[in-house]
C-alpha cells in the first residue's frame, strides 16, 4: 500500500506534464488564451472566410482575484483560429457582458475599492481590445449592480441592455457563443 501511495504523485506529475506539453501560447493574444495542439482535426475553419462571433458572458469567477475564464475563452478562440491560419482580420469578435460578469469590466480603481484586490481581468481586456474585440456592457446589469458609466473600463462600451446588443449583432450576422 505504501508503494502505491508513493507512485501516485509521480504518475500525477507525469500526466500533468504530458497535458502541458500540448499547450500552445497564441500569437494574437500573447499573455492569455492558451490552447492545445489538436492533431488532424476533422473540422476546421476555412482560412479565407470571415467569421462574425458574439460571446454572451454573464458569469464571473468564483473568487475576486481570479481571471474570468469565459473572457479568457475569447482569447482562446482567437488564438486557436489564428494559429490554424485564419487571419486576425477575418475574425470579427464581440463580447456582450451582463449579470455578475459586469464587475470584471470595471476600472482597476473601482474594482480594488470594492473587492480589495486588483482587477485580474484588466490586462486580458486590454489585449482583447488591441486585437479588435468590441465589448458591450449591459447597461441594465451595470446599473443594477450600482455602477456608473465612468466606472466602466475604458476598453468597453455601454449598451442599453445585453438583449439589445445581442439582437443588434445577430441581425448583423454574428453567431452567438453563450456561456450562461
Amino acid at each position: 500500500m505504501k508503494y502505491v501511495l508513493l507512485i501516485l504523485p509521480v504518475l500525477c506529475i507525469q500526466l500533468c506534464s504530458a497535458q502541458d506539453s500540448n499547450q500552445i501560447q497564441g500569437t494574437a493574444i500573447k499573455n492569455h488564451g492558451i490552447t492545445y495542439q489538436i492533431e488532424s482535426p476533422d473540422l476546421i475553419l476555412e482560412t479565407s472566410k470571415k467569421y462574425k462571433v458574439i460571446f454572451d458572458i454573464a458569469k464571473t469567477a468564483e473568487k475576486n482575484d481570479q481571471l474570468n475564464s469565459s473572457i479568457n475563452t475569447i482569447a482562446r478562440f482567437i488564438n486557436m483560429h489564428t494559429l490554424q491560419g485564419v487571419p486576425l482580420e477575418n475574425l470579427e469578435v464581440v463580447a456582450v457582458i451582463h449579470g455578475g460578469a459586469v464587475k470584471d469590466y470595471t476600472s482597476n480603481e473601482v474594482y480594488f475599492k470594492k473587492y480589495g484586490v486588483n482587477n485580474p481581468n484588466i490586462e486580458l481586456i486590454k489585449e482583447l481590445k488591441e486585437v479588435g474585440v468590441q465589448t458591450y456592457m449591459c447597461g441594465q446589469s451595470f446599473t443594477y449592480h450600482g455602477y456608473k458609466k465612468e466606472q466602466l473600463s475604458e476598453h468597453a462600451n455601454l449598451a442599453l441592455s445585453a438583449m439589445t446588443a445581442l439582437v443588434y449583432f445577430q441581425e448583423e450576422g454574428y453567431q452567438i457563443i453563450n456561456f450562461n
